[in-house]
């Protein structure tokens, strides 16, 4: 029977839900497709979001069990404890942030070209899907130099 360690569950809490995000950001970019093109993809669009809510909720569920045992251990904070994989989390959150304001100040700037054609549901798909995408690839890249030091 393996030991508890509260530091790598909390880890893989971070991980997790990293990549529950970045699959959220798929199912976003699906119903911004579906919107866009409602006649061309909507025979197939199931397809792809019945399997990716379906691997939301394999990937959840672990997620708020090792939630629920982190919590039993004792009062935990990743924000405030100035740990490792909370400052992770914010430091991706910033890059998200400015890659999110870039993104809509782009669209303002091509106004006449993007913002004209997209509906207001199109355009909160597209920059929601951007925001999650762009914290996900932060936060992993962000904490790859720790994965590649765990194997050493």
């Amino acid at each position: 029977m393996s030991t508890f360690n509260r530091a790598e569950e909390i880890e893989k809490i971070a991980k997790r839900f990293a990549w529950l995000l970045l699959i959220l950001a798929f199912l976003f970019l699906s119903n911004a497709i579906e919107t866009l093109f409602p006649d061309t993809v909507e025979p197939y669009i199931d397809y792809f979001q019945k399997p990716c809510a379906l691997l939301v909720l394999v990937i959840a569920i672990p997620v708020i069990r090792s939630s629920i045992l982190v919590k039993r251990t004792g009062p935990y904070n990743m924000f405030e404890d100035g740990g490792y994989i909370g400052a992770m989390f914010q430091r991706a959150a910033a890059k998200a942030f400015i890659f999110t304001y870039a993104l809509t100040v782009l669209f303002a700037v091509l106004d006449n070209l993007v913002l004209n054609h997209l509906t207001a549901e199109n355009f909160a798909y597209i920059v929601l899907t951007y925001s999650l995408t762009a914290f996900s690839i932060a936060f992993f890249v962000l904490t790859q130099d720790s994965d590649h030091n765990d194997s050493e």
